[in-house]
């Protein structure tokens, strides 16, 4: 990649490592403080930030985390939607393996996301590609596995 990502790079190594992700890690993985939305219930925590630089990229990040002792079926997730400089899919694969076509657009919107995945210990690593630009990564998605 031209452009690196530093945040996506130090959160991909950080998750290898432990299987999990949380707020404090992805705080400092992006250099930024998350705030909790109005859409946390009893089951899970909503996070957000928007406008997050991370070298030549600006993200906004969706995160949501379990609730411990609380009713989740999944765990937790976080979505990086990017702008910035083109990431071409194949450089994707290269530095993060191969991937499979894990969800097709509907044709509604030239804004749908092709998503394109593979499996990780810890659970599904995903990127996406809008049909507008179906060759420049759109956004990120880390969907953990539900632990204990």
């Amino acid at each position: 990649m031209d452009q690196p990502l530093p945040a996506l790079d130090e959160l991909l190594d950080q998750v290898r490592a432990t299987r999990t992700i949380d707020l404090a890690m992805l705080e400092r993985a992006v250099g930024a403080t998350l705030r909790e939305t109005d859409d946390s219930n009893d089951s899970v925590v909503f996070y957000s930030a928007q406008g997050v630089r991370s070298g030549s990229y600006t993200l906004d990040l969706d995160f949501r985390t379990p609730v411990k002792g609380g009713d989740a079926t999944s765990g937790a997730l976080l979505v990086l939607d990017l702008s910035g400089p083109c990431v071409h899919r194949a450089e994707i694969e290269a530095r993060y393996g191969r991937l499979n076509l894990s969800q097709a657009p509907r044709g509604e919107s030239l804004d749908e996301e092709a998503s394109w995945s593979h499996r990780e210990p810890w659970g599904e690593l995903s990127f996406g590609f809008t049909e507008r630009k179906p060759d420049c990564l759109r956004s990120v998605v880390f969907a953990l596995s539900k632990r204990g």
